[in-house]
């Protein structure tokens, strides 16, 4: 049952990128937890019909899906033991309390040999769900598939069971490759939309499974239709966001966000828990930074980056560092702002409780890549090239056994992210000194590493590496080609005001004045909300003035 429960537990971060800093479970605080649920407002509806001699247990099991397929897990864990207390033989609010992928392991251990025992008492509909559960634990993956395949041919009018299949396919999903031999979620899914175009959760696994892909644009039927869906969920109003900022429609994104914020901060307030309960508030500001760095918003980011700089560490909740107290150094580095991100690190860097961990250690790789690039905005490559020693020893240290510990969910990716970053360092030392072709060649192993990283939510790379390949274009006075590489930056960033500077940069030294021109206005126009003092826009403003002339 172990694997079982370790595999739920990673399906409920599969998209959200939030496990727990000493297991990948996330345990609530209990006695919050055991109060009585409330019966919430606004945070959609989603019958599912369980066997149960108590019409209010049926309530709250049908709020704790509900909340489950909005991500809502803190609340959806307290109703369905709502509903277990109004029912203690309702089999399905024990199955509900399993499926979470919040609370006490061992309360989840008791729900699972709960359910189980009580599968002869429910309806055959419902024993689906259970054998599924619990042939995943026994049998394995395709043994869940299999059960829920049957359940949708036996049941087809049961919308929740394709839903939860393709809930439970999203795992590791990409939709440039799906999966041989499984069925498409996509697939699944898509023909909801159309006749259950008020369903929470086909939207919003829909949305987590089309973004990681080159078309997120196929989202947008369900961005503009999930927040009215459930106006009381900060992480579905919260969702539209990754939509937005993808498609580069980031003032729209902005509005999701601060949306989202106001709903986190209220129930966060009213109800009396901290940001470790409620990880969708560190996840939403951390989009709110990053947003806010594409509308040339550097002052604004700054402010929701010190609103993460108030949540307390928690040795249970990872998401807090990794997301919270980096946004303002990834902000910095959006900017170009070397000098000012290594400070940052610095700062954290100085903290006592990450000297002897895996944060500790990811954080001075990233003082590191922060200090040779500042080096080298002043020329001074020989000191560049001692930060990149420095970083590569880090990285060699991680060849030696689990540089994580309890840390492995986040560690194996930012060690990987500390390999791209070590080789972009190099890429641009060498561009430095004049060695294009070296510069070229570090720089696609950069690219070949950052491939085998998993989409995140938002992208742990605040400047996109086609950036980088511009600026080292640039600097060899290859125009074309770094025309092209700002060109495919503007790809994931679309209307970005960083992107489109680069474009221009690259038209104007190549001699193609009126694309250059072109190139700026639409610059102007993506940062219309930017910063007054902001130098990139000031440099957007001179060169236009200077066509004028």
């Amino acid at each position: 049952m172990r694997a079982l429960l370790l595999l739920f537990c990673l399906l409920g971060c599969a998209t959200t990128q939030q496990p727990s800093t000493t297991t990948t479970a996330k345990t609530l605080t209990a006695s919050v937890i055991k109060k009585n649920a409330p019966i919430l407002a606004n945070v959609g509806t989603t019958p599912f019909p369980v066997t149960t001699a108590s019409p209010e247990a049926q309530r709250y099991v049908d709020q704790g899906v509900a909340l489950l397929h909005g991500f809502w897990y803190y609340e959806a864990l307290r109703s369905f033991r709502q509903a277990s207390k109004l029912d203690p033989k309702c089999a399905m609010a024990w199955w509900g309390i399993y499926q979470t992928p919040r609370g006490p392991q061992s309360a989840k251990h008791r729900a699972f040999r709960k359910f189980k025992k009580l599968a002869p008492e429910v309806s055959d509909r419902e024993q689906y769900y259970i054998r599924a559960t619990v042939q995943l634990d026994s049998l394995g993956r395709q043994a869940y598939i299999t059960e829920m395949q049957q359940l949708i041919e036996n049941y087809p009018d049961d919308i929740e069971a394709k839903v939860f299949l393709a809930r439970f396919l999203m795992r590791g999903y990409h939709p440039d490759r799906p999966r041989e031999n499984e069925p498409d979620p996509q697939n699944i899914l898509r023909p909801l939309l159309t006749s259950h175009p008020d369903h929470l959760g086909a939207h919003h696994y829909y949305i987590h499974l089309v973004e990681p892909g080159s078309n997120p644009a196929a989202a947008q039927q369900s961005a503009e239709a999930i927040a009215t869906l459930a106006p009381g969920n900060a992480h579905i109003v919260h969702m539209p966001g990754h939509i937005h900022y993808l498609v580069g429609a980031y003032e729209r994104a902005r509005t999701s966000f601060v949306a989202a914020y106001a709903i986190d901060s209220t129930y966060m307030a009213e109800v009396g828990i901290s940001a470790d309960n409620n990880w969708n508030y560190v996840h939403n500001l951390s989009y709110l930074v990053a947003n806010s760095a594409e509308e040339g918003r550097y002052q604004d980011a700054l402010e929701w980056a010190e609103r993460l700089q108030e949540v307390a560490l928690s040795e249970r909740r990872n998401i807090i560092f990794y997301q919270g107290r980096m946004a303002r150094a990834r902000l910095h580095i959006r900017f170009g702002f070397w000098d000012r991100a290594a400070e940052t690190l610095g700062q954290l860097a100085a903290n006592d409780t990450l000297r002897s961990n895996f944060a500790g250690t990811y954080t001075r790789g990233l003082i590191a890549y922060a200090e040779g690039m500042h080096a080298l905005q002043q020329d001074d490559i020989a000191t560049a090239e001692t930060h990149r020693e420095t970083l590569g020893d880090i990285n060699w240290s991680f060849a030696f056994g689990n540089p994580g510990g309890n840390d492995r969910y986040y560690a194996r990716r930012r060690v990987r992210y500390l390999e791209v970053l070590a080789d972009d360092l190099q890429a641009h030392i060498h561009s430095g000194r004049e060695e294009h072709d070296l510069a070229l060649i570090e720089w696609d192993n950069a690219k070949e590493a950052a491939k085998k990283l998993p989409y995140e939510e938002p992208p742990e790379f605040a400047r996109p590496l086609y950036e980088s390949l511009g600026e080292i274009h640039l600097s060899a006075g290859k125009w074309q080609e770094a025309r092209d590489a700002y060109e495919q930056a503007l790809k994931t960033r679309p209307n970005s005001g960083h992107g489109l500077l680069g474009l221009g940069r690259a038209y104007e030294l190549g001699g193609k004045i009126q694309q250059a021109k072109q190139a700026y206005e639409r610059a102007l126009a993506a940062w219309h909300h930017a910063d007054e003092d902001l130098p990139q826009l000031a440099e957007i403003r001179e060169r236009l003035a200077g066509f004028a002339e």
